[in-house]
């Protein structure tokens, strides 16, 4: 091949690649402005080789996730949020990163220093676009949030860990609580208060928001704002036919009826004409209810307030079981079949210190006599103990006896009587809380007889347990001499006897 032959082919080679270059610089010109664009907007992503966005884990970094589009209308823009502003042209589109500055103000080209802390989105973008017309007149202005701010939210109160949480614009209440490890066992999930400046703003029932999806009450939160978890407050229980039974928050006004909704309504063999309502027992006791469903929206529920929904094949209501003590609900309480005492003892409630809930009795009549006793530990029938799976019957009568707070003295001592029970005191201390002995008392002669009537010998140190009793017995000589008169007394009447006989 000639010299020139060569150079014409190389001269070719040259065009070709040169053509093909024009050809591609376009792009060319996309792809290496994409990365710019996608880095600012998705901001923690990346592009696997199939065109699937991944999430790129940085370790201690806040979430990014949001949980929807962001409206423009609603969105208020503060200190930190990135904007885009797009300038469009004939055959151009112009892209630039903005960032709201500490003091809320952006730097716009050509028209300076605006401000856009307070304002929506959509008003900023019509503000800045009436700004910049006069210097990009034949341009389409348009403006895009390119990546929200974070911020600082302190979470207080009856949270499992008080603390501040960052978040990212714009975030709901329920992530900020549960960035704070959630709400704690005795706190409030329908009472959460936002604060500002020390005043509460607004007041979120967050259990609607996670048990039927009412979205007005897991609002957005914004910088200076506090949330702060108050105590929990009244309750009341739902058992029986419902979904889902349980123990619920009430607030102001709540209903029978809207006790059975949060438990999820009925299920198909709950009893929709005889509903229970239980009220705690004690000094407050009221007298229970039978509802229907439609009676029960007009019925308004109180602390510790028990709702039942019976199976439609209950016992009949002649047959109940009978509560004594226990400080909370007593008194005749009706079951359903084949309900067991694990699942009865939660439908008290309640119980009291000045009873001994572990050491309860079932009596158990049925046909024989005396009843059968049947003893339990409520804390261990709880925890799960075999005997909680034994079916209560009709007419069983379960009892908590009263822990006696005193100690009785009795016998020859000059006041007999109760007297406070103190841990730990003598009975020589208790004899003289009653005055001591009498004259025919002996501290020499003192027994103990404990609270289930079993009888010790006892000295003047010997320790007094609750509720036992302390006997003071007679000194011996005066028994003997009281024995004396005795004899005395009989043998004048033998005599009388005999001389009237003659």
């Amino acid at each position: 091949m000639t010299g020139s032959v060569i150079r014409e082919v190389l001269a070719m080679r040259v065009v070709f690649v040169l053509l093909a270059m024009c050809a591609l610089l376009p792009y060319a010109t996309a792809v290496s402005a994409a990365p710019q664009v996608e880095g600012l907007i998705t901001d923690g992503t990346r592009v696997s080789d199939d065109g699937r966005e991944e999430a790129k884990s940085t370790p201690g970094a806040p979430s990014l996730s949001l949980e929807g589009p962001i409206d423009s209308d609603t969105y208020v823009l503060g200190p930190l949020d990135q904007l885009f502003l797009i300038l469009r042209g004939v055959g151009t589109t112009r892209v630039e990163r903005l960032t709201v500055l500490p003091e809320g103000t952006v730097i716009l080209p050509n028209a300076g220093i605006l401000k856009a802390a307070g304002m929506t989105l959509t008003e900023f973008r019509m503000y800045a676009a009436k700004a910049l017309k006069p210097y990009y007149k034949n341009s389409v202005i348009d403006f895009q949030l390119a990546r929200p701010r974070s911020f600082l939210v302190y979470v207080l109160g009856s949270v499992n860990n008080p603390r501040s949480v960052e978040l990212r614009a714009p975030f709901r209440i329920g992530r900020a609580i549960q960035r704070a490890g959630g709400v704690r066992g005795n706190g409030s999930s329908r009472s959460i208060e936002i604060r500002e400046g020390g005043e509460v703003v607004r007041s979120v029932d967050l259990f609607l928001f996670n048990r039927f999806g009412a979205f007005e009450h897991n609002p957005t939160l914004k910088e200076g704002q506090t949330v702060y978890v108050p105590a929990r407050g009244k309750r009341a229980a739902i058992v029986g036919e419902v979904l889902i039974p349980g123990t619920y928050e009430l607030l102001p006004g709540d209903t029978v009826d809207d006790l059975i909704r949060f438990a999820g309504g009925f299920t198909a063999r709950g009893n929709r004409s005889a509903i229970e309502l239980e009220r705690a027992g004690g000094a407050s006791a009221k007298p229970g209810q039978r509802l229907t469903a439609d009676e029960a929206a007009d019925v308004e529920l109180d602390d510790l307030d028990v709702v039942v929904v019976p199976d439609i094949r209950s016992l009949d209501e002649n047959e109940p079981v009978r509560v004594l003590g226990g400080g909370g609900r007593q008194g005749d309480i009706y079951i359903e079949k084949d309900v067991t005492l694990a699942a009865f003892l939660p439908r008290l409630s309640r119980f009291t210190p000045n009873f001994d809930i572990e050491n309860a009795v079932v009596e158990r009549a049925g046909n024989a006599f005396p009843p059968e006793l049947i003893y339990f530990s409520v804390g261990e029938v709880l925890a799960g103990d075999s005997l909680g799976t034994m079916v209560l019957h009709p007419g069983d009568v379960i009892s908590f006896p009263p822990i006696d707070t005193q100690v009785y003295v009795a016998g020859e001592v000059i006041s007999p009587g109760a007297f406070p029970y103190r841990p730990g005191i003598s009975a020589q201390r208790y004899v003289a809380l009653a005055g001591g002995p009498n004259e025919s008392g002996s501290f020499s002669k003192i027994k103990i007889l404990s609270r289930d009537g079993e009888e010790r010998d006892a000295e003047l140190n010997s320790t007094v347990y609750r509720g036992e009793t302390v006997i003071v017995g007679v000194r011996t000589a005066k028994r003997l001499g009281s024995l004396f008169v005795g004899l005395v007394s009989v043998t004048s009447l033998i005599l009388s006897v005999i001389a009237v006989s003659k």
